[in-house]
């Protein structure tokens, strides 16, 4: 078979009922005119519901997999109160959208997007310093 273009939306609505309907997946490629293989995947694919994944990499980035809106939320967020860390950040998320935590990025996840959209909110950690001590003397052999 020569190559042709991937089935669309009504032909795989077409294989999936003449699937149901009891023809073989040989006859459904011939009426098709495409390989037997690509029926069979998409009989599979069809008859277990799982959703396609889309082709190509997935997105990158920060927060890439949630939705931008959270994103620029929380980004509005941190503007308006730059005190705030992202587990209070994450709380107003919550209100905001009436999202559960597993829906929400974590905080982790907001303190590096922090870091890379609104550094200028980040409060910067310091390291409490302590006096100098004068190092003791050993008293005895391999005493530190």
């Amino acid at each position: 078979m020569t190559t042709r273009i991937p089935l669309t939306a009504a032909e795989k609505t077409y294989l999936d009922r003449r699937r149901q309907a009891g023809a073989t997946l040989r006859i459904i490629a011939s009426e098709l005119q495409c390989s037997f293989e690509t029926v069979r995947k998409w009989a599979r694919r069809l008859g277990t519901g799982r959703p396609t994944r889309p082709r190509g990499r997935p997105a990158a980035g920060i927060l890439s997999t949630y939705p931008a809106p959270v994103a620029e939320a929380a980004v509005a967020i941190k503007r308006r109160h730059p005190h705030w860390g992202p587990a209070n950040v994450n709380l107003e998320l919550r209100r905001q959208f009436d999202l559960q935590p597993p829906e929400l990025p974590s905080e982790a996840r907001l303190s590096a997007l922090f870091k890379a959209k609104c550094s200028e909110a980040v409060q910067p950690h310091q390291r409490q310093q302590y006096p100098e001590r004068p190092i003791p003397k050993a008293g005895v052999p391999h005493q530190r």
